[in-house]
């Protein structure tokens, strides 16, 4: 693969992140001006929280990542061999973005909870189908 197509690779998962990250940013919004003061709004709220904090690193890192890739290889330098300390970065990368998955499928299925105990029964249901499904579609791709 050339430098320009995992720079369009990692720009991809940055954009990913920055989707997902700006949908539980505004899931967090709607939490915190619910007129509840329940545990249940507080629990999904501080997911909602860690999983748009944990996701705009991603994308910050991503971003950089896919930078530096472009503007650092050297044109027509032959074989491209990818670098040991964006390899680090980008696995480290990777498993923030799982454990950002993760929580956000949390906070969804608390969200249920805060309406009713069957939304509860079925958002958590669903959530968890979801984490069972990610993990599916994830696996292949974990080295």
């Amino acid at each position: 693969m050339t430098p320009e197509g995992l720079a369009e690779l990692f720009r991809q998962l940055a954009f990913i992140c920055a989707l997902i990250g700006g949908f539980a940013f505004a899931f967090l919004g709607a939490l915190l001006t619910a007129p509840s003061r329940s545990r249940v709004v507080e629990w999904a709220a501080g997911m909602a929280l860690a999983t748009a904090a944990d996701l705009t690193i991603c994308v910050v890192g991503w971003t950089l990542m896919a930078s530096q890739l472009v503007t650092t290889t050297p044109a027509g330098a032959g074989v491209f061999r990818f670098p040991a300390s964006l390899n680090t970065m980008h696995s480290r990368l990777t498993l923030l973005f799982l454990v950002g998955m993760v929580l956000f499928l949390a906070s969804l299925g608390l969200s249920g909870w805060v309406r009713s105990r069957l939304l509860g029964v079925i958002s958590t249901a669903i959530a968890i189908l979801a984490g069972v499904a990610l993990m599916f579609v994830v696996s292949p791709f974990l080295r």
